[in-house]
């Protein structure tokens, strides 16, 4: 025989008891998470700071000075510019991505330098037409920088 009846009173308030029973439970694993999450921002945050230690080692401007060094040989050999630079050209994305993509260590040098200090590396780009004299200006630049925070 089925017992279409309602639950009785003593039922739904167990039934109610037990759903408090939960509370704690869940509350523990919210924070487990949260703790969890916290350690991998620490891990995401040592991996940024090891980044920049990178970047400011001499090392890596001396990459990109010879960078600087064979793309200006490039840009003498040729009297056209290439394809990829003529896209650059055209907008702030095109130049970062090509600075990203073939010059790793200028870029990561560019993404040191304010957002004003990066569209005035660009205008520069646009004016001269040569990577070569943005790349330089990044390096002159960050090195600026690092001269007035230092004072």
């Amino acid at each position: 025989m089925i017992d279409n009846a309602a639950p009785s009173v003593g039922t739904a308030r167990r039934n109610r008891v037990t759903g408090w029973l939960y509370l704690p439970i869940v509350c523990l694993g919210l924070l487990f998470l949260s703790d969890v999450q916290a350690d991998n921002l620490e891990i995401t945050d040592d991996y940024l700071q090891g980044l920049s230690d990178e970047i400011e080692s001499p090392d890596y401007v001396l990459q990109a000075n010879q960078e600087i060094s064979q793309t200006k040989k490039r840009e003498n050999k040729r009297v056209a510019l290439d394809p990829k630079t003529k896209k650059a050209l055209t907008s702030v994305d095109a130049f970062e991505t090509i600075l990203r993509t073939e010059f790793p260590a200028s870029y990561s040098i560019y993404t040191k330098l304010t957002t004003s200090t990066r569209l005035n590396v660009f205008t520069h780009f646009r004016e001269t037409k040569k990577l070569s004299a943005a790349k330089r200006m990044i390096l002159d630049m960050y090195a600026l920088t690092k001269k007035t925070a230092n004072q």
